[in-house]
């Protein structure tokens, strides 16, 4: 089954080190990721498995995007 490559991200990991910064954006709607220049990491490294775990990993940890509506 092919994705449709909508790589629209709403979760991303970023690493901080030496003071420098590096990320990975994640789209889970399409499994596709984008890394920064020093991170060699494609989609073709993440199999369906990988994909379902590292989402539910986000899930479990409460780890979303959407923001919470404010009662005001």
């Amino acid at each position: 089954m092919e994705n449709g490559k909508c790589f629209i991200p709403h979760h991303a990991i970023l690493i901080f080190k030496n003071q420098e910064i590096s990320f990975i954006d994640i789209c889970f709607g399409c499994s596709h990721l984008a890394t920064s220049k020093d991170i060699k990491v494609s989609d073709d490294d993440f199999d369906r498995r990988k994909w379902r775990e590292l989402q539910s990993y986000f899930k479990q940890n409460r780890i979303t995007y959407k923001l919470e509506e404010s009662n005001e």
